[in-house]
């Protein structure tokens, strides 16, 4: 077992130590680890819970499938991380750099994500729900198989969790263009979920005008 340390990015103080072989699905709950250079380190799995990662340099780090829950990475650099399938949420990335950073399948339920930059980031089945984009940048933004340009519009307090991005909506699972939503039948409506008619019966206009100014 060797000592690793953890250095600051800004002086190169040793700012944490940990006696492992390597940090990869290392116990840092909860460790202060602010302005910390981890740049390019291999954190896969590793427990992150209520860490706090303020301005660090994470730029290239592997944190797949990391518990960031909670995490403060407001101002970190993750410029490239991979974050396929971590868990964020309710972290603040306020501000943070998220440009071209993989996080396909992470949970960013209820995490702040003001300001970020999510330029050439991939977003594929990300869960935004609650998620606060306000001030957030999208450019060339990956979503599965098309590019998000604009901020979405979260439509919160219906059965069903809507999203609605430059030129598609998501309700719940479902996830179509603004175009085939607008024209669906009944029958197809019907098809995708108990109760789905209804609540499209209910909702289609509001949701559908919405997309569509957005969309403009």
């Amino acid at each position: 077992m060797k000592t690793i340390e953890i250095k600051n990015r800004f002086d190169d103080t040793v700012i944490f130590s940990t006696k492992a072989e390597n940090l990869r699905g290392a116990d840092l709950h909860g460790a202060d680890l602010h302005g910390a250079n981890l740049h390019g380190a291999d954190l896969h799995g590793a427990d992150l819970h209520g860490a706090n990662l303020h301005g660090a340099d994470l730029h290239g780090a592997n944190l797949r499938g990391a518990d960031l829950h909670g995490a403060n990475l407001r101002g970190a650099d993750l410029h490239g991380a991979d974050l396929y399938g971590a868990n964020l949420r309710g972290a603040s990335l306020y501000g943070a750099n998220l440009h071209g950073a993989d996080l396909h399948g992470a949970s960013l339920y209820g995490a702040n994500l003001r300001g970020a930059d999510l330029h050439g980031a991939s977003l594929y089945g990300a869960n935004l729900r609650g998620a606060d984009l306000h001030g957030a940048k999208f450019k060339d933004t990956k979503y599965g198989d098309f590019l998000i340009n604009k901020e979405p519009i979260q439509v919160l307090g219906v059965y069903w969790f809507v999203l609605i991005f430059d030129h598609h909506i998501k309700i719940g699972c479902e996830l179509h263009s603004i175009d085939n939503w607008d024209k669906y039948t009944d029958s197809e409506i019907s098809r995708m979920d108990n109760g789905a008619l209804e609540f499209w019966n209910q909702w289609k206009d509001i949701i559908v005008k919405t997309a569509r100014i957005h969309e403009e």
